[in-house]
């Protein structure tokens, strides 16, 4: 039997027809933004109306408005953060969000471009956001930064050197309002671009070429973000960096109150300050050797305030070895007094006392080792052996025929003792050897 004709047709599939997102102009955009957080934030809305004195009934324009401004004011200096701390991709991410695509213009971005879409859903963000008065800046400004970041960061094509004086220049010129702390990021991300060029090149070794140190020079003028200051002082050539490396760090110190920083901070401007006064010249007040030292140690006892424990020890033999090396010798007992009491224990601290002897000639820090050493509860041979060393400096400092007597007595005394303790300690008897005092 045959079927009939119309029962062996089959129906057309209906066809979908897709359309690009269409942009949002000031108005539209305004109206979705505007209507998306009354309808899902009303709580944010009366805090809004609350915060500006206005109320929902009699003032819904000027609402409106104050709702508009506020929340495009995050989210430019929102993408802007992102970007400059080179997460584009967040950057992207938040705009997206605002883009409020809908399942239509989805459709459509996923039949274009299929697997790519990730990768190229930027252009239909521009061109959604593009005509967006508030937006425009920033849209330009994260495209120029991500190109930048992208450039420095791999071997993407098109790099040349003035496709990065062309982005610095979009840096300089983003229309929107930068903080110096915000301009210095920018100049950095610039700098990074510079020195990829470099590295780029076969032929050019790993210094910081003319362009890149331009742009360092403009991130110490401007930043006070302590690693930005470090990397631009690791960065830029020795001869072009201590007085802008000074004044940037001197900079940050007048802007953070993290504890961490401030150590850092304080640490680097003692350590240059040190390596000034290290320079050959006579040591008189008003010298520069001389003042260089003088903040070397002011900057090295500010880092001890804020340092942790562990660093503590270290800034104090550093504040030492300046004051000895422009010949402020009590200033120098002091600072070696303090590590050795405060940080040394047994016979580390007899020998750290005996130290400042030997530097100063005062037999005071002898005694004092030896004072130390006798309540220390240290094994006895070591003990011993500090006494003997301790006993032999005093002999040989002390100038009274009377008192040199009695010390050379008490050190032959050590001296015998010292050798029943090895005889007892070679022949078996190991716990008087070495057990404590």
């Amino acid at each position: 039997m045959r079927k009939k004709a119309n029962e062996t047709q089959q129906p057309e599939e209906a066809k979908i027809k897709l359309w690009p997102p269409r942009p949002f102009d000031d108005k539209s955009f305004k109206d979705m933004l505007v209507k998306n957080v009354f309808e899902n934030d009303p709580e944010y809305v009366t805090d809004v109306a609350l915060r500006s004195g206005l109320s929902s009934e009699k003032d819904m324009p000027a609402l409106e408005q104050a709702v508009y401004d506020e929340q495009m004011s995050v989210i430019v200096e929102k993408c802007i953060e992102t970007a400059l701390d080179e997460n584009t991709v967040e950057t992207y991410g938040l705009l997206q969000n605002i883009c409020n695509f809908d399942e239509k213009d989805m459709a459509y971005m996923a039949t274009v471009e299929g697997e790519d879409l990730p990768a190229n859903v930027v252009k239909y963000i521009d061109r959604r956001l593009e005509n967006v008065t508030y937006l425009s800046p920033v849209l330009k400004f994260t495209r120029a930064v991500n190109e930048a970041v992208l450039f420095s960061t791999s071997d993407a094509p098109g790099f040349t050197s003035y496709k990065a004086n062309q982005l610095k220049e979009q840096f300089e010129n983003t229309g929107l309002y930068l903080s110096e702390d915000e301009k210095g990021k920018l100049y950095f991300i610039a700098s990074k671009m510079y020195r990829k060029l470099s590295a780029n090149n076969p032929l050019a070794n790993d210094i910081a070429s003319e362009q890149e140190c331009e742009c360092l020079r403009k991130v110490l003028a401007l930043s006070a973000d302590y690693n930005l200051i470090s990397y631009c002082q690791n960065r830029l050539p020795t001869d072009k960096k201590d007085k802008s490396v000074v004044r940037a760090y001197k900079h940050a110190l007048t802007k953070t109150k993290n504890r961490g920083d401030l150590y850092k901070i304080n640490a680097e401007l003692g350590n240059l300050y040190a390596a000034r006064s290290r320079t050959i010249g006579f040591t008189t007040p008003n010298s520069d050797k001389n003042t260089s030292s003088a903040k070397a140690v002011k900057y090295m006892l500010s880092a001890y305030r804020y340092a942790a424990k562990e660093d503590k020890l270290p800034l104090l033999k550093k504040i030492a070895d300046v004051q000895l090396s422009t010949g402020s010798l009590e200033d120098w007992k002091s600072t070696k007094s303090v590590i050795a009491y405060k940080f040394l224990k047994n016979e580390e601290r007899c020998y750290a006392l005996n130290a400042i002897g030997d530097r100063t000639g005062d037999i005071s820090y002898y005694e004092q080792s030896v004072a130390e050493c006798q309540k220390s509860k240290m094994p006895k041979m070591a003990k011993l052996s500090v006494l003997e060393i301790t006993y032999e400096k005093l002999c040989r400092q002390t100038a009274d025929a009377q008192q040199k007597q009695e010390l050379q007595q008490k050190l032959q005394e050590i001296r015998n003792e010292k050798k029943t303790a090895v005889y007892d300690f070679l022949n078996g008897d190991r716990r008087k050897g070495s057990g404590r005092q």
